[in-house]
């Protein structure tokens, strides 16, 4: 047989307690068990489509889907696997067997991955497979106890309602470097409907999405007297976002100027790409064509048909990478904003005459400069007749502010479903399969489309016999197949162009692929719904891009490396002539798969230089890290230790902007490199960067370990500057933690140092913030005149300057003070600024901080119930993003808000996330928490409520906030009221009141007002 290259289910089946069992037995009564136990097996997996590989001593290797891909082949190896169980736990008592309440038992683990296939032997099997399903399954079996199943999550996720499981602790399975999670198998549940795969695009015809279509007109309508609108059309992949998109701009009225785009991730995307897509069309640009033939084409439309745009002429070319001379000679924050300024004004210019459309794919891709365009031009473009769509895999939070309506779109129903396949499959035998159909695709039209070609590509009597064998386990399985059934010189075509990317330009498959590619083959492969013209005249684009990764996968390894090595040849002899900048990162991709880790390293960095350069945080923090990989002094024979912590050093800089957990391993590599080469300096500045890295993720206690491992190696060498830095950090990190007198301390004498030094009219940056935590402390403590002096200051030194990171999370901490304070109105107006500063640098995370402020607020003054929702939703995105710096505020005003309407089981759970924050020092929610459960406490258990508000006193005695201790007097006094235990109430209301008048805060004042009132009403 060939050689293959297959993503096959592995199944490894052991006899429990094997040892044990041949000690008892004679050893021809062992081998009688064995082959009953190797019986039960042949019988059990070849029933259920499994290929036993080899029996070896007491076990069974088995494998699903290598040689017939069935859409099921998961489903089906862990059904197996459970009759089997079944069956060898009904074997009777084996005679002679001594040892009590005994029964024969299997342990067994299944895992799916890409498996390498060839001819098998004697000793390792009918076929010789390789790859790391084989080790993770056998794995997995060997850490399953007796009658136990074990599934890696990442193969029985999609299936889950189909069995009763447990998930088990993560496994530190022999061999592996990282922890797997798992499942236990118990058994199957009645569930028989088909699921439906995560990972799914695209649709061939629109069915059943009319009402989803007419929402999306009746917000068009409103452009004429509204003006500028923004609609977000959201869903899983292959749910038909895309199709519904295209079915309205096919309707829109003929007057309309539609302007299509899609983001791209990767590789081969770049900085405002979107837009340049819009512009390459509008003005007939190509991308096959030279620079200069491109530059002059440019020059000549703009003055024939955009004379009022004439004057940005030097903008869009640069954007466009035609202009003269050197692009990097340009100052890149400046080539950003006038690029940005450019695009407005073309929409403008457009939507003066016309309604215009602009529908941007893929959104959930979009780099963070093309967020920031996007923003500018809602904003600019407030009452223009612009009509703005993205089609998009998650929320994007930061739009919805804007006139905005977000569309999800659910699967199709049965009907739906079928109707869908109608058109897809042969409609006479499409009725008897109906219900089957629908059950396997779940009601999701990628899946449909999917499965329909798979069974037009089968034999009728398979069909008729309902065997859908061609079907493969899971979408890239499903994808594979058809991709098995291209011609050969197809195959070879698509293998190239998998190498090339999911968008690629066609002169460069041109150049790799040379004879092969022709326009009929590029016709053809469209047909197949492989491969397709891009959005921009001279690119070519895989229909879904999982496409490209089930082709990629395929291929040999070899040839994948030669392929790479190729391209990576001709966009090197291509650079001059095509401009250098827009292949970076492409060139860093293919000689990273050429295995060639100098050059990857080098072009990465240069990628990530230029990324940085524009603020594209997430472009420029993965093409360091691929360069910081690529370049490691320990694998790379040609890279430097100096060169390599140069670019560790520019991380960082990412890190303050962007902070993700993952950044860490990179700086943990560093410490390990500078112990090695005796490097002090480099190590200290490696300790500051994952002291602000764990500070910004709200890890106090790991940030203030590392700022005191810089503070001292910053001390013995004298590092003036890394000192200072250092202070300001550990004071903000300290301050977090609530050991208020210390960050006082720290923050003060920090900033004293940089003002005597430097000698500013204005505060540094850095010392803004100080300032500005500077301030939260003294509003924690009730100081809060001085804390606002504090804010002021901070931003009158930021006014000018192009520092929105800064100045939002500024912003964000003087709106939590004055909601302290009980300034409502203040507080949401300061968070929806801080908002505004967010979204100006495209950062979500910050954006759901500020929003959770601002509703909060409006909570607090409407007692609206959807603010509870927004409070919500924006937890749940910072929980995901691992943003924890101050999520204990969210967690405690869940737990308030969630209890005044009753929901108390909700209360509790967000109460118990403040609790646990506050075992991590993050207090600003403990207090709060603690007030919820008081309350909780004393509809159920009348009395255990003063545990609660004791544990809140403490909190806040530990915090020196005294808003809080006089909040906890106020809900001291109103439940002893409640108890009629008038005294002991108006004590604790008396010392509320005398401390809310002294740090004015009128609002909870007239609260304990109002209640005085009451008590000496019903006395």
């Amino acid at each position: 047989m060939p050689t293959l290259r297959s993503h096959t289910t592995i199944l490894f089946a052991d006899l429990s307690s094997s040892t044990r069992i041949g000690e008892s037995l004679d050893p021809e009564v062992f081998a009688e068990l064995l082959a009953r136990v190797r019986k039960l097996a042949e019988e059990v997996i070849t029933r259920h489509g499994g290929v036993i590989n080899q029996f070896y001593g007491d076990g069974v290797l088995a494998a699903f889907g290598f040689l017939e891909p069935r859409e099921d082949d998961v489903l089906r190896a862990i059904t197996s696997a459970l009759e089997l169980h079944e069956a060898v736990a009904r074997i009777p008592p084996v005679p002679g067997l001594d040892i009590p309440n005994f029964k024969v038992q299997l342990h067994s683990g299944i895992h799916s991955d890409l498996v390498f296939v060839q001819e098998g032997d004697s000793i390792q099997g009918r076929y010789k497979l390789t790859g790391d399903a084989l080790n993770t399954a056998a794995r997995l079996s060997d850490a399953a106890k007796a009658g136990e199943i074990l599934v890696s999550a990442a193969t029985i996720c999609n299936l889950l309602p189909y069995f009763n499981t447990v998930l088990v602790p993560p496994l530190k399975l022999k061999g592996k470097r990282n922890e797997l999670d798992a499942y236990k198998v118990l058994s199957r549940t009645r569930v028989r409907t088909r699921f439906e795969a995560s990972r799914q695009r695209g649709l061939r015809q629109l069915i059943g999405r009319e009402e989803e279509l007419k929402q999306m007109f009746g917000e068009f309508a409103r452009l004429q007297q509204d003006g500028c609108q923004y609609f977000e059309l959201c869903g899983d992949p292959g749910i038909g976002k895309t199709r519904l998109c295209e079915e309205f701009l096919a309707q829109t009225p003929h007057n309309t100027v539609v302007l299509k785009a899609y983001c791209e991730s990767g590789d081969s995307g770049r900085p405002l790409q979107p837009f340049i897509q819009v512009i390459n069309t509008l003005f007939g640009l190509k991308s096959n064509t030279i620079k200069l033939d491109s530059r002059t084409r440019f020059k000549d439309i703009l003055r024939l048909n955009y004379t009022a745009l004439t004057h940005f002429e030097e903008d869009y070319l640069a954007l466009l990478e035609l202009a003269d001379g050197d692009p990097k000679a340009i100052d890149s924050t400046l080539l950003a904003q006038r690029s940005i300024a450019a695009i407005t004004a073309l929409i403008r210019h457009l939507a003066k005459h016309k309604t215009v459309v602009l529908y941007l794919d893929d959104w959930h891709l979009a780099d963070d400069l093309t967020s920031k365009a996007l923003l500018n031009l809602m904003r600019e473009l407030d009452r223009y007749p612009v009509f703005i769509v993205t089609a998009t895999r998650v929320p994007a939070y930061q739009f919805r502010s804007f006139r905005g309506t977000t569309l999800y779109l659910n699967s199709l129903d049965l009907e739906q479903s079928t109707l869908l396949a109608s058109g897809l499959f042969n409609p006479s035998l499409l009725k008897q399969f109906a219900n089957t159909l629908y059950e396997q695709s779940g009601g999701n039209p990628l899946f449909i489309e999917e499965l329909c070609q798979s069974m037009s590509a089968a034999p009728l009597s398979r069909i008729y016999d309902g065997q859908l064998d061609s079907v493969p386990v899971t979408l890239s399985g499903l994808i594979g197949a058809r991709l098995k059934r291209l011609p050969g010189e197809l195959h070879q075509l698509v293998n190239i162009a998998a190498v090339l990317g999911n968008k690629f330009d066609q002169w460069l498959l041109e150049a790799v692929a040379g004879s092969q590619v022709t326009s009929e083959r590029l016709t053809e492969l469209a047909s197949f719904d492989v491969i397709y013209q891009g959005g921009t005249e001279g690119t070519l684009r895989f229909k879904h891009g999982i496409t490209r990764d089930v082709a990629y996968d395929k291929i040999g390894f070899y040839e994948k490396r030669a392929t790479h090595a190729k391209t990576a040849k001709v966009l090197e002899a291509n650079l001059h002539q095509r401009g250098s900048d827009n292949y970076l990162e492409l060139l860093a991709y293919h000689h990273q798969g050429a295995e060639d880790r100098f050059n990857a390293g080098f072009y990465a960095e240069l990628a990530g230089d230029r990324a940085m350069a524009t603020m594209s945080l997430d472009r420029a923090g993965s093409q360091y890290k691929r360069a910081l990989a690529m370049l490691d002094p320990d694998t790379c024979a040609e890279s430097s230790y100096g060169r390599w912590k140069s670019i560790l050093l520019k991380f960082g800089w990412v890190s303050v902007f962007d902070p993700l957990l993952d950044h860490r391993e990179s700086f943990q590599r560093g410490l390990v490199l500078t112990r090695v080469h005796d490097d002090f300096e480099t190590m200290a500045k490696i300790h500051y960067w994952l002291a602000y890295l764990y500070y910004a993720l709200g890890d106090a206690d790991h940030s203030i370990e590392h700022c005191e491992q810089a503070l001292e190696l910053a001390r013995q060498m004298s590092a003036w500057p890394l000192q200072v830095e250092t202070t300001a950090l550990l004071g903000q990190a300290k301050g977090s933690a609530s050991d208020y007198d210390q960050a006082l301390v720290l923050l003060d004498n920090a900033m004293q140092a940089k003002q005597l030094h430097y000698k500013r009219k204005h505060l540094s940056v850095g010392s803004a913030y100080a300032l500005a935590c500077k301030g939260t402390i003294l509003g924690d403590q009730g100081l809060f005149d001085p804390a606002y002096r504090c804010f002021d200051t901070a931003l009158e030194s930021l006014r000018g300057a192009d520092y929105f990171h800064v100045e939002g999370s500024v912003l964000g901490l003087y709106s939590a003070v004055n909601l302290w304070q009980g300034r409502w109105e203040e507080g949401r107006d300061i968070a929806i600024q801080a908002h505004h500063a967010a979204q100006r640098i495209s950062r979500s995370y910050m954006s759901s901080i500020y929003l959770s402020l601002a509703a909060f607020a409006e909570w607090k003054m409407e007692g609206n119930e959807s603010a509870i929702s927004v409070v919500l939703s924006h937890t749940s995105n910072l929980e995901q993003h691992h943003k924890y710096l101050y999520l204990s505020l969210n967690y405690g005003w869940l737990a308030e808000m969630l209890v005044s309407v009753g929901k108390w089981q909700a209360a509790r759970k967000y109460a118990a996330r403040a609790l646990v924050r506050a075992r991590h020092n993050d207090r600003l929610g403990e207090a709060m928490a603690n007030r919820a459960l008081a309350l909780i406490a004393e509809h159920q258990h009348p009395g255990s409520f003063r545990k609660y508000l004791d544990r809140a006193i403490s909190s806040a005695h530990i915090r020196q906030a005294r808003h809080e201790t006089a909040k906890n007097n106020l809900l001291w006094g109103s439940i002893l009221l409640r108890h009629k235990q008038q005294t002991q109430a108006q004590h604790h209301l008396d010392l509320a009141l005398r401390d809310f008048k002294a740090m004015k805060m009128p609002w909870f004042s007239q609260q304990v007002i109002d209640l005085l009132q009451q008590s000496s009403a019903s006395a």
